[in-house]
C-alpha cells in the first residue's frame, strides 16, 4: 500500500497523487490519500480542501486505522527517523536532505509500504505513467458551460491564459513565497503567440477577471472564462488542456491544464521567475525543458 499526505490547492493535490499513482503503479499497490490536513489548517494558509473526488481517479481515501498502520508511535518519537525508517517503524518518506523543489531520486526506487509527504513538483516522477493520469484526472461529469466552451474551442487557435492573484496578493504568506507574475510577462507572451499562431482566440482564467478585462490587451474576441467558481476548478482545468496552447501563472494549477495539453505541437509560456526566493527559484525543475520561459 502506497499513502500519500495531501497538502494545498488543487494542482498540488494533483502532483501529489501523480507521483504516489507512479509508485502505486511500480508495485501493484492499492493508494490510499491522507486528508486529515484539511481538517486543521494553519491560520497563515490559503483556506483549502479535497478536491481530487471530482476526477475519475483510482486512489481511495486513507482509513484511520491504514494510517495508523503507517505512522510512527508516539514511543518511538526519540529514535532518529533513519534508524526508525531502516526498521520498518516509519513508512515516511520525505524529500530530506536535497531541494524540495527538485527530483527526488530516491522516490523512484521508492519500496511498497511507503507514506508520502512531499510536494513533487517534478515531471520526472510521474511522467512515464501520463496515459494513466490523462484518464483519471477528467472530471466525473462538466457542466452545460464547459461543454459549450469545449465545442466553442474545436477546430480553432485556443490560447489559454491564466492569471493567479487571489491569495497571491491577499495573503502574505504566499505572496513571499510566490509573488506575482508581472503585467509585462503576460504582455510579452500575448506578443509572442500572436506572432506565432495565425488568428489566435484567448482564453482567459482568473480569480480577478476584472484585472484582466482592465490590463491584458487580447481584442474583442478573448473569452473570460466565468461559468465555473472555485467549487469547478477542475473544469477549468480541463478547459486549459483543451486549448491549443497555454500561457501559465507562477501556480502548479494552469501547470497542469498545459501538462495534460495532448497537442503535439503545443507552445507552453511559462514564467522565468515562478519563486520569490532567488535560491528556490534557481533550484526548481517544475517547469518542463519543452516550454518557454519568459
Amino acid at each position: 500500500m502506497i499513502i500519500v499526505k495531501l497538502m494545498g490547492g488543487l494542482g498540488n493535490q494533483m502532483f501529489q497523487y501523480a507521483t504516489a499513482r507512479r509508485l502505486s503503479q511500480k508495485h501493484n499497490a492499492s493508494l490510499r490519500l491522507d486528508i486529515t490536513v484539511y481538517n486543521s489548517m494553519e491560520e497563515r494558509d490559503t483556506p483549502r480542501h479535497f478536491e481530487l473526488d471530482q476526477y475519475q481517479i483510482s486512489g481511495k481515501v486513507a482509513s484511520q486505522e491504514e494510517l495508523a498502520m503507517m505512522l510512527p508511535q508516539d514511543f518511538q518519537a526519540a529514535m532518529p527517523f533513519r534508524a526508525k525508517r531502516r526498521l520498518g517503524l516509519d513508512k515516511r518518506l520525505r524529500p530530506l536532505g536535497e531541494s524540495a523543489k527538485g527530483l527526488n531520486s530516491i522516490v523512484l526506487k521508492a519500496r511498497d509500504n511507503t507514506y508520502l509527504v512531499g510536494w513533487w513538483q517534478n515531471e520526472g516522477y510521474f511522467s512515464d505513467i501520463r496515459d494513466i493520469l490523462y484518464d483519471e484526472f477528467k472530471p466525473k461529469k462538466t457542466s452545460a458551460y464547459t461543454n459549450a466552451l469545449l465545442k466553442q474551442m474545436d477546430g480553432e487557435e485556443a490560447i489559454s491564459i491564466h492569471v493567479r492573484r487571489g491569495d497571491y496578493v491577499s495573503n502574505k504568506h504566499a505572496n513571499k513565497e510566490h509573488g506575482l507574475a508581472p503585467k509585462d510577462y503576460y504582455e510579452s507572451a500575448i506578443k509572442l503567440l500572436g506572432g506565432k499562431v495565425k488568428n489566435p482566440r484567448f482564453y482567459v482564467f482568473s480569480d480577478d477577471l476584472e484585472w484582466c478585462r482592465k490590463n491584458l490587451n487580447l481584442g474583442k474576441d478573448a473569452v473570460f472564462v466565468d461559468g465555473n467558481g472555485a467549487d469547478r476548478a477542475y473544469e477549468d482545468i480541463y478547459l486549459m488542456q483543451h486549448c491549443r496552447h497555454n500561457i501559465v501563472a507562477n501556480s502548479s494549477f494552469s501547470w497542469w491544464g498545459a501538462w495534460l495539453n495532448d497537442n503535439p505541437d503545443k507552445i507552453v509560456i511559462a514564467p522565468l521567475q515562478w519563486f520569490q526566493n532567488k535560491q528556490t527559484n534557481q533550484e526548481t525543475e517544475i517547469v518542463p525543458d519543452s516550454w518557454m520561459r519568459l
